[in-house]
C-alpha cells in the first residue's frame, strides 16, 4: 500500500498520484501498476453482463414481443433491429406502450455503451487513458524498456 497524494480529474479520465510502499522491487511495482491499470477496463465486462441479464429478464417478462437475443448487442457498431411499436393494440408481438419501448432502448444502449467504453479505454493509447498505461507497463515489464523508451513508443 501507499498513500494517495492527489487526484486530478480530466474530461476523459483522471490521474491518481500515489506514493509507493517501500521495500518493493521495481518489477513488483510494475506488476502492481499493470493490475491496477487493467482493473479499470475490466469493470466493463461484469457491467455489460449484468445489463445483458437484465435485458434477457425484460424480454422474458414481455412474453410475445419479438426481440433479438441480448448477446447480439455486445457486437459494437452492429445494427440490431429493434422491436416494433403498435400503440393501437392490434399486434401482440410489438410494444404497445412507450414505457416498454423506452426501457428496452435504455437497456440496449447501456450494453452498447459498456462495450464502446471498453474499446475506447483500451484501444486508443492516449495518455492518461488506460490503453496508454497498459502499453507502457507491458513494455517495461516484458520488454525491459526504460520509461523514456516506452513514452517514445506512445508518441510515435
Amino acid at each position: 500500500g501507499g498513500q494517495i497524494a492527489e487526484v486530478l480529474l480530466w474530461p476523459f479520465g483522471g490521474i491518481c498520484f500515489t506514493t509507493r510502499a517501500g521495500g518493493r522491487a521495481p518489477k513488483e511495482k510494475l506488476v502492481d501498476d499493470l493490475l491496477i491499470v487493467s482493473a479499470g477496463p475490466a469493470t466493463h465486462f461484469p457491467m455489460a453482463a449484468l445489463w445483458c441479464a437484465l435485458l434477457a429478464m425484460f424480454a422474458a417478462a414481455c412474453g410475445e414481443i419479438a426481440m433479438a437475443p441480448a448477446w447480439h448487442h455486445l457486437v459494437p457498431f452492429s445494427r440490431v433491429n429493434s422491436p416494433c411499436t403498435d400503440f393501437s393494440g392490434y399486434n401482440s408481438h410489438c410494444f404497445q406502450t412507450w414505457s416498454g419501448y423506452l426501457t428496452y432502448g435504455f437497456i440496449v444502449h447501456a450494453i452498447q455503451l459498456n462495450v464502446i467504453l471498453f474499446m475506447f479505454n483500451v484501444f486508443f493509447p492516449m495518455y492518461p487513458m488506460d490503453g496508454a498505461k497498459l502499453i507502457v507497463c507491458t513494455l517495461q515489464l516484458f520488454c525491459s524498456t526504460s520509461a523514456r523508451c516506452a513514452a517514445r513508443v506512445l508518441v510515435y
